[in-house]
């Protein structure tokens, strides 16, 4: 099921820390990394995901940066001048994996891929852009003008709309 805040006007407000998180992650930072650069414990940063995740909806480290990204709370993490050449298909993929969390909904989404082919289809996208991992990836996307509002590709526009609502 596509990220959908239950109550798009407040789903969505993240607390300073949980947008410094959100900026770590768009950057491609591990768990790890983040927790060691804003001085919180890995327990914390868990639970601050959790809560991420639980106001919009997405349980996926990229859905959840693209949510707040589309929302306007964070900005797009800096990116090469010169963007690569993807195809329809690549963004077709790179949308459902900014929407959507799980390899089912990624493969419906984009286009009725083999679930078999979805994780080497997202890590060829990765590698295709320079990115670090997936989240990384779908900040990229916005930072070239790939993603955001009105911008997504998948076939669920309604998931776009919906995250954005009532926070412009």
């Amino acid at each position: 099921m596509p990220a959908r805040p239950t109550n798009p006007s407040k789903a969505l407000r993240l607390t300073p820390t949980q947008v410094q998180i959100m900026e770590h992650l768009a950057e491609g930072a591990t768990t790890s990394d983040t927790a060691s650069a804003l001085g919180i414990k890995q327990g914390t940063l868990d639970g601050h995901l959790r809560q991420i995740g639980n106001k919009t909806g997405a349980s996926s480290r990229p859905a959840r940066v693209h949510a707040a990204l589309t929302t306007g709370q964070l900005k797009p993490p800096p990116a090469p001048e010169e963007r690569p050449d993807f195809s329809p298909a690549d963004l077709l993929l790179l949308s459902a994996v900014a929407v959507h969390s799980t390899t089912e909904e990624i493969a419906k989404a984009a286009g009725g891929l083999p679930q078999s082919t979805v994780r080497p289809a997202i890590k060829a996208l990765v590698d295709t852009a320079g990115a670090k991992n997936a989240a990384h990836l779908v900040g990229l996307a916005h930072a070239w003008g790939l993603l955001g509002p009105g911008r997504d590709r998948t076939t669920d526009t309604q998931t776009a709309s919906t995250l954005t609502g009532g926070l412009r």
